[in-house]
């Protein structure tokens, strides 16, 4: 293995290189006749050597600054120029495993030095002597050779993380000292109990069995981390490594049931099996022991937190990670013991149970809690303590009610979307904290107008959505004091008035959905300066106008619904400039933003989630659609609710031609159809009353009669008169 160093040294000369080169053997000074160093390089060469660790004396050979008549071109390594004497190159070799007469190598640092499996070799020539060893974010691939850490027995820590490895080496048995080994996110397949036997080391020779259980001494190592591998399989016999201090086997596809001897590492203080298939229940047994936990993280499990309801567990978490764990119904009362955690996600948790007081006296160092998606009910009480952090809540897809609790000024973000809180917003208004970045209230009964200072506060936010509820007014001009918002979604409220063209400032917006409010005035062209907008809905308003030509600009738009509105006019031909709405989409991703949560909404009769998959909605428009575009790829269906519009793909053709016939679909309700059934039965009833009103009452009545035929009698007799008098009559 070669590496080569480079250094300019121009304190005493101009562009000298040198050049020290780890390879095969070193070079002597070269000598030339009639040639010497020059004094001041040789005194630069001297200072170069006093920044050097030599401790192997390979620069022995160099002179002193005492020594004035030893010529620095005979020097080892140095190489002069034949007619200058200027010393021009420094190139010293050595091999790696040469032995030095002093201090043995202890720490190995080779991360992110683009390695390959080569490595090895080179490896097992190394001293028994090495300590720490860091190969991590390399290029190693497939299996360790068994001969590559053979010789070192006395390897204290090993990091083989984020490389491509799929199996480790036996070897690793003999390494009696190893307290800690990484390797997260390689690609390891093996049982994991056919790992630990590889892991487990310093046991019997004799040893013939596979069994965990048959091991002789038991290993020293303190921290194993696997995470993000492959491994596979049942959860071996964790006692066989009593002093484990930190177990990370997150992000692989291990399954089955949780045995007894996790209990037995007393020393345990990070537990990590987030991202696996284990199932069965975890009971006191398993927690008892571990008095020095403080993370702990089970999530994307099957696992059942079965613990009595007097349970007083023996440590303090940090980290509690209980995501899709089974911890209800009730309430999981051992939490009460919990002070100090920063955070807790128990979402997802099977929880259907009304949240006891104690829970929201929340640690003052807390920066995440996520209790979404459980039955929750109450009324959430005064939590505005500031945190000494600055955290973020989700208590999202619960059965929360009453009005908005009072909240710490220093948010990050809030989700309280899908719950029955009711009443004003007016306590948000306050949350102006330059890191609050995420509102989510949508699916609530929460009404009133927005105030100005609200909207104001809230132009640092990248995610703003207030959807279903029954807010009212006006949105406000925000001024152009800057604007971050990302996702704007304002669907179904009662939001009057035209969209300020101040949103124009929020280059940053991607989502923008306005759909089912009283918005009104002409659709608005400013939307077309924002490049980056993938989804457009201003369905269901007051809208007017035609659609502008400024929209064509939105080369990144995914979805476009201007349904429901005034719109008429010209479909635009440069909308066949929209590629991006006919690019090939999964019908199982949905456009996601960058804060995790994802981005959804129902559009009615029409379509259940905003895919990727191109949808194009042209409703509330008329004439024929452009053609050679690529609005011919969209499905008619797409189309629905124009009974005006023509053109491929729709059957109604253009012109003079005939419209083909639709297929009868009785299944299908289209809530824009003008003829239905209802439409012929008016008509009808509306004949008949009309007509018979009329008649009968003439029949009825001689007088009306009499009166209706002489006014019959005098328009007549004006319009023969007429007649006669006219010049055109009388040629």
């Amino acid at each position: 293995m070669e590496s080569v160093i480079a250094y300019v040294v121009d304190t005493w000369w101009v562009n000298t290189i040198v050049h020290i080169t780890t390879a095969s053997g070193f070079n002597s000074g070269i000598e030339k006749p009639g040639t010497k160093c020059i004094e001041r390089e040789r005194v630069a060469l001297l200072k170069f050597k006093q920044g050097l660790v030599d401790d192997c004396g390979y620069l022995s050979s160099w002179g002193t600054e005492e020594d004035r008549k030893d010529d620095c071109c005979k020097w080892r390594g140095v190489q002069c120029s034949d007619t200058t004497g200027h010393v021009v190159m420094i190139n010293l070799k050595y091999k790696v495993d040469e032995k030095c007469p002093n201090k043995p190598l202890r720490v190995l640092d080779l991360a992110f030095c683009g390695l390959s499996n080569s490595v090895y070799h080179w490896l097992f020539s190394l001293s028994t002597n090495l300590l720490v060893l860091d190969l991590s974010s390399n290029q190693l691939e497939g299996p360790i050779p068994d001969f590559a850490f053979r010789n070192m027995t006395s390897l204290v820590d090993l990091d083989l993380s984020l490389n491509q490895i799929t199996a480790i080496s036996k070897s690793f048995r003999d390494m009696c000292s190893l307290k800690t080994l990484n390797l997260y996110y390689n690609n390891l397949t093996a049982q994991l109990p056919e790992l630990f036997l590889d892991l487990s080391g310093c046991t019997r020779k004799t040893l013939k069995s596979l069994k965990l259980e048959k091991f002789g001494q038991l290993s020293p190592l303190s921290t194993l981390n696997l995470d993000g591998n492959k491994l596979w399989g049942s959860l071996p016999d964790f006692s066989v490594f009593p002093l484990l201090r930190r177990l990370d086997i997150s992000d692989n596809q291990l399954n089955g049931s949780i045995g007894d001897g996790l209990g037995q590492l007393s020393k345990l203080e990070f537990l990590d099996l987030f991202g696996n298939s284990l199932h069965g229940m975890i009971t006191e047994a398993h927690m008892s022991k571990l008095s020095g936990l403080k993370y702990m993280d089970f999530s994307f499990n099957s696992l059942t937190l079965n613990f009595s309801s007097d349970w007083f567990p023996p440590f303090q978490l940090e980290y509690i990670g209980l995501l899709n764990c089974k911890l209800g119904p009730h309430f999981p009362k051992w939490l009460q013991s919990q002070k100090t955690y920063k955070f807790l996600d128990i979402s997802s948790a099977g929880i259907v149970d009304h949240v006891p007081t104690w829970f929201w006296d929340l640690p003052l160092n807390l920066y995440y809690l996520n209790a979404s998606y459980n039955h929750m009910k109450g009324i959430v009480p005064d939590l505005s303590v500031k945190s000494d952090g600055y955290p973020g809540i989700d208590l999202s897809s619960n059965d929360f009610e009453g009005p908005i609790p009072l909240l710490p000024s220093n948010l990050t973000s809030l989700n309280l979307s899908n719950n029955k809180f009711s009443g004003s917003i007016s306590s948000l208004c306050t949350l102006f904290d330059e890191y609050f970045s995420y509102l989510d209230l949508s699916d609530n009964r929460l009404s009133g107008e927005v105030s100005d200072r609200c909207w104001s506060s809230w132009q640092g936010l990248k995610v703003l959505n207030l959807a279903n509820n029954y807010f009212s007014g006006k949105i406000p001009d925000l001024g152009s004091s800057g604007c971050s918002i990302e996702s704007l979604n304002l669907r179904n409220n009662s939001f009057t008035g035209e969209l300020p063209s101040s949103l124009k400032i929020c280059k940053e917006l991607k989502i923008i959905d306005v759909g089912n409010n009283k918005f009104s005035g002409t659709m608005p062209t400013w939307i077309g300066s924002l490049p980056n907008v993938v989804i457009l809905s201003l369905r269901s308003n007051w809208f007017g106008g035609s659609i502008p030509l400024q929209l064509c600009k939105l080369s990144n738009i995914q979805l476009l619904d201007l349904s429901f509105n005034d719109v008429s006019g010209t479909i635009p031909k440069c909308l066949n400039n929209l590629t991006a709405m006919v690019r090939k989409g999964s019908s199982n991703s949905t456009i996601s933003h960058i804060y995790v949560y994802y981005y959804s909404s129902t559009l009615d009769g029409f379509v259940t989630k905003y895919d990727d998959i191109a949808i194009l909605a042209w409703k509330g428009t008329d004439r024929k659609i452009p053609s050679n575009t690529k609005l011919q790829s969209f499905d008619a269906a797409s189309y629905m609710g124009n009974p005006q519009l023509c053109g491929p793909p729709l059957p109604n053709k253009c012109g003079e031609e005939e419209p083909a016939k639709a297929p009868d679909n009785n299944n299908h309700h289209n809530e824009d159809q003008m003829i239905t059934i209802g439409f012929y039965v008016s008509m009808a009833l509306g004949f008949i009353v009309g007509f018979w009103g009329f008649i009968g009452s003439l029949l009825l009545n001689k007088s009306w009669r009499c009166a209706y035929l002489q006014f019959l009698n005098n328009m007549n007799d004006r319009l023969q008169r007429r007649m006669i008098t006219s010049p055109s009559y009388c040629k």
